[in-house]
């Protein structure tokens, strides 16, 4: 991962954005369209005969083309792409990234205003600390993957407590391609490492739902409340000698989060003078109120490619020193990482994450719109 401008910039003699006033340089990249390349031989095998191409997320209006065959367009950076290249794969290939300038409003400035026409960062087109610099390229984890014809495509597992807390349930959802061929074994871990569920589920053709139950689970906390138990839950398809084929692992934790009104709140004030009301909302986990401490959470970097595990611990761990519990992650900035949220759930940090919206007159138009709409299900679909 990284961006347009600072591949650029690593291959030239451009100025660090960093320093001074450097940033202008880089200005004309915003409207120029940039190509990766790569060339790689038919990666396939008798046993992995399938290859698609999958990405976490390329930044912002991209087609994807291999061998002059285009495969795969799409305008939206939080969609994930999974594409299969079967059809037009060779003995030695090319694959190329086409990625268009970011899209900007027509106007006589140049200001955040000109956000309004995409769902990206609007920060990036400039704040009042934060250089107009649009990031466009490969932003999170890209590369070709290989897999059996039986395989998983996508698993949501879910976390389910009861209102008094003493029965959990784990919830599971997977989709793939020929998993009829297959059984799936689930084994879940508790906190301790030991495995305490397993058992074999039989799939449909290309879709499987279950739910195991567990009683009493050790509950997830705020760090500031109590411990961050996490169970985690092993998926494994295996074909009828019981040889694994494909597997995926998830951690999760058991609690029950709600938005509450304070005490009293809808009565005060209640007439005039009017003064200043208690504060509405509050957070209530695990049937106890927590006073929710915090701070707005904006880009490490200017450029979301450049972003890494490291960086991201750095800053909770300060977070978390600080005695904050709540991170309020801006619609001005991306939706992050999948490595934040796993931190911040293993850190006992909370999120309130709002979509890539902030401080402009967005239009109605169908297009944006829908765009909008796909970003959004792609968002949840990130983050649940």
């Amino acid at each position: 991962p990284g961006a347009t401008q600072c591949d650029m910039a690593r291959g030239t003699d451009y100025e660090d954005h960093t320093h001074g006033e450097n940033w202008q340089s880089y200005g004309w990249m915003e409207e120029a369209y940039f190509v990766y390349h790569t060339s790689f031989p038919d990666p396939r095998s008798a046993e992995f005969s399938i290859c698609r191409f999958w990405s976490a997320g390329i930044d912002y209006q991209f087609e994807i083309v291999l061998n002059g065959k285009l495969v795969h367009q799409q305008e939206g950076m939080f969609k994930a792409i999974d594409v299969v290249l079967n059809d037009h794969l060779l003995d030695h290939n090319t694959l190329d990234i086409l990625v268009f300038p970011p899209p900007t409003r027509e106007m006589d400035t140049n200001d955040r205003r000109q956000a309004s026409r995409s769902v990206k960062p609007a920060v990036s087109y400039g704040w009042d600390w934060h250089p107009r610099l649009i990031p466009s390229g490969i932003w999170d984890d890209t590369g070709l993957r290989v897999c059996q014809d039986t395989h998983f495509e996508s698993v949501h597992v879910q976390a389910l407590l009861s209102d008094d807390l003493q029965q959990g349930a784990i919830r599971c959802q997977v989709l793939g391609h020929n998993l009829s061929a297959a059984q799936c074994v689930c084994r879940v871990s508790d906190p301790t490492g030991e495995i305490c569920l397993s058992q074999t589920i039989k799939m449909g053709t290309s879709e499987g739902h279950f739910e195991l139950s567990i009683d009493k689970p050790a509950l997830w906390w705020p760090h500031d409340q109590g411990p961050q138990h996490r169970y985690e839950v092993n998926l494994q398809l295996v074909n009828a000698q019981g040889q694994p084929i494909d597997s995926t692992c998830q951690r999760i934790g058991f609690r029950r989060v709600a938005l509450t009104m304070n005490e009293g709140s809808w009565d005060i004030p209640q007439g005039f003078p009017k003064g200043r009301s208690p504060a509405p909302i509050t957070l209530t986990v695990n049937g106890r109120q927590i006073f929710a401490k915090g701070t707005n959470w904006v880009n490490p970097d200017i450029f979301p490619g450049r972003i890494t595990t490291e960086n991201y611990r750095q800053l909770l761990d300060l977070a978390k020193e600080a005695h904050f519990n709540l991170l309020r992650v801006w619609g001005g900035g991306i939706v992050n990482k999948a490595a934040f949220h796993e931190l911040c759930d293993e850190m006992g940090l909370m999120v309130w994450q709002e979509f890539p919206l902030a401080c402009n007159n967005y239009p109605d138009d169908e297009h944006y719109l829908g765009v909008l709409e796909s970003e959004a299900r792609a968002i949840i679909q990130r983050l649940r």
